[in-house]
């Protein structure tokens, strides 16, 4: 069962299985300790509005279309279903947000970000056209991850750059945990999410630029695609770029 939780070898399999010290593989992008620290802290949303839902689209049989929601720094459990077609992910969309407009009625505005590469164009499509029709006022954001990023002399592509971000969020979240500070970010105690997230291995070209690896090379390696993992840093991504408003000490409005 544990062996099929963890990657055999890899850093969460050498600490929760073996009880050993992690390797700290510097080809990780993300460290497992900052993404276990982001478990067990807790964020107050109390002062923010905004429902961000981040929508990953199932490609394959075996792959999860997930749907990540949060508010401010926190990251609620994530939804998951098996492959399911667009008007059925329409909907369970849709329906998670009516969920937490009934939960928190601070709630004034939604953002949807989702996976707009393959499957994802289509419901990202279709979900549009739901929010036309139904005349919501929900904003819709596609994300692709092999555009260019904003900082292209930094990054491969747009996923590197999100996923380097976030890198920057969750160590900026262990050092506020360190010097007992107030959290930045609280993810949900999620296996596989922990798994994913200090997984994805990255390299640097000879320009400088960090590539992250890719979907099919992350799931030939591990066995599972980072489906949780991206739905959650897409509920921190822009139009533009990642939100990184939590760093400055601030309440999130992306």
């Amino acid at each position: 069962m544990l062996k099929r939780k963890y990657h055999e070898g890899s850093d969460p399999w050498r600490v929760r299985v073996l009880g050993e010290f992690p390797k700290g593989e510097s080809d990780s992008l993300i460290s497992l300790e900052a993404v276990e620290t982001s478990t067990i802290r807790e964020v107050n949303i109390s002062n923010d509005y905004i429902l961000n839902i981040g929508a990953d689209i199932a490609r394959y049989g075996d792959d999860e279309t997930i749907i990540a929601p949060r508010i401010g720094g926190k990251v609620f459990d994530l939804l998951t279903y098996s492959k399911k077609d667009t008007m059925e992910t329409v909907g369970n969309i849709l329906r998670a947000v009516d969920k937490f407009k009934n939960m928190y009625h601070q709630i004034n505005r939604v953002k949807i970000k989702t996976d707009d590469d393959g499957l994802g164009a289509g419901v990202t499509d279709r979900l549009k056209e739901v929010i036309r029709h139904e005349r919501l006022k929900y904003e819709v954001i596609p994300i692709q991850n092999g555009s260019s990023a904003i900082e292209k002399d930094k990054y491969y592509n747009k996923a590197s750059e999100m996923w380097d971000n976030m890198r920057e969020e969750l160590d900026a979240n262990l050092s506020s945990f360190i010097q007992n500070k107030e959290a930045i970010i609280q993810l949900p105690n999620d296996d596989k999410l922990i798994k994913q997230l200090s997984n994805r291995k990255y390299t640097v070209d000879s320009k400088g630029k960090i590539q992250i690896e890719s979907k099919k090379e992350m799931k030939k390696r591990i066995g599972e695609s980072p489906d949780r993992a991206d739905a959650v840093i897409y509920s921190f991504a822009e139009n533009n770029n990642t939100d990184l408003s939590l760093l400055k000490g601030g309440s999130v409005w992306g």
